[in-house]
């Protein structure tokens, strides 16, 4: 039985990569920042993001008051423009989520597998021919409900 995503406060995400990191921003106070991978080992508490439901499995989903966004094929959080909608699916084989645009359910959040970088990239996604059908880690992500 998955674990039912819900409109929250402040949902915890992480990645289903190596070590399992968190999606959240860096504590800078610009108008645009990069939406990161953070290791569990560096931070004291999970950074949580905020999910509102805005239609059968969209969501619009904010880092601390910045709404995410795809800029230039990554996932930014920024004060500027409109918020973007978000389709959030649960793969069943996984059991976990792919984060895909709402206007293009091949393209999504895809975490780095290689070197330092942290950034969330939007790439197009790539599924198993299997059924249910198969995704790779990278593009794979859980949520966690703290109280609200």
């Amino acid at each position: 039985m998955p674990n039912r995503l819900r409109p929250s406060k402040n949902a915890i995400i992480y990645s289903m990569i190596d070590e399992e990191p968190f999606v959240g921003i860096p504590p800078t106070k610009p108008v645009t920042v990069p939406v990161l991978l953070f290791p569990r080992d560096s931070v004291n508490e999970p950074p949580t993001l905020s999910m509102e439901k805005v239609g059968e499995d969209i969501y619009v989903m904010r880092a601390r008051g910045y709404k995410l966004q795809d800029q230039d094929g990554r996932l930014v959080a920024s004060m500027d423009g409109e918020a973007q909608r978000w389709c959030i699916q649960y793969a069943e084989r996984n059991d976990a989520y792919v984060v895909a645009k709402e206007n293009d359910r091949n393209v999504g959040w895809v975490a780095p597998v290689e070197g330092d970088e942290r950034q969330i990239h939007i790439k197009t996604l790539i599924m198993g021919p299997s059924e249910p059908p198969f995704y790779p880690s990278n593009q794979l992500f859980r949520f966690r409900y703290p109280r609200d």
